[in-house]
């Protein structure tokens, strides 16, 4: 083999490792998802505890009604959503919105307060599909002096905002991404096979 053909190989595989980047399908997994208020351990995301609207949510639908839902790439139905009346929040969990290179699984939170301030929440998405993975912020409206944060580890996504009392009538959202592998270990890849083809190179010299 010439070090042409070489180095057409080591270039396909780095191209088959950067399109590895972001191209996550949640399509099919099942997941649950949990909202809870400061220390009261009631899910409000769960329709046996009276606070989801009976339509509009894959956690209301028919052959759902259940905090456990499974993702589809759909955008149009929430996965997620609770209204008590002073607070509707909702969350999205969708997969890919079409092919390569324009895949997308997102988790979107909004919180939407009608009246009377909010308390503190935690909202968990479990998914065994999110193993692996890496989350990654994409959008956040919520106040920089009181903003979201959001966390996964292993198949468990943690979402929490500290709330806001004193003041009602806002609108914030927050969105994140799930893609694989990290864009360092691409970089050691790539930094790896350059070796690799200096070396080829080298050994290759009559």
């Amino acid at each position: 083999m010439n070090v042409k053909k070489i180095l057409g190989l080591l270039f396909l595989m780095v191209v088959t490792a950067s399109v590895g980047w972001g191209q996550v399908n949640l399509v099919n997994s099942v997941a649950t998802g949990s909202i809870m208020f400061d220390t009261n351990p009631l899910n409000y995301y769960d329709p046996a505890n009276g606070f989801v609207p009976a339509n509009g949510y894959m956690n209301s639908a028919s052959g759902f009604n259940s905090p456990t839902v499974t993702v589809l790439y759909s955008l149009s139905t929430p996965t997620w959503g609770f209204n008590d009346g002073d607070n509707l929040d909702v969350a999205w969990l969708y997969g890919p919105l079409a092919g390569p290179p324009f895949i997308v699984n997102a988790l979107n939170i909004k919180d939407d307060n009608l009246a009377n301030g909010a308390f503190n929440w935690t909202q968990t998405f479990t998914d065994t599909a999110f193993a692996g993975l890496q989350l990654v912020q994409t959008s956040d409206s919520f106040p920089s002096n009181n903003d979201v944060t959001a966390t996964l580890v292993g198949d468990v996504v943690t979402v929490t905002w500290a709330g806001d009392l004193n003041t009602s009538g806002w609108l914030y959202q927050a969105s994140y991404q799930f893609a694989t592998p990290e864009p360092s270990s691409l970089m050691l890849l790539g930094t790896g096979l350059l070796g690799a083809v200096g070396v080829i190179r080298r050994k290759l010299k009559p």
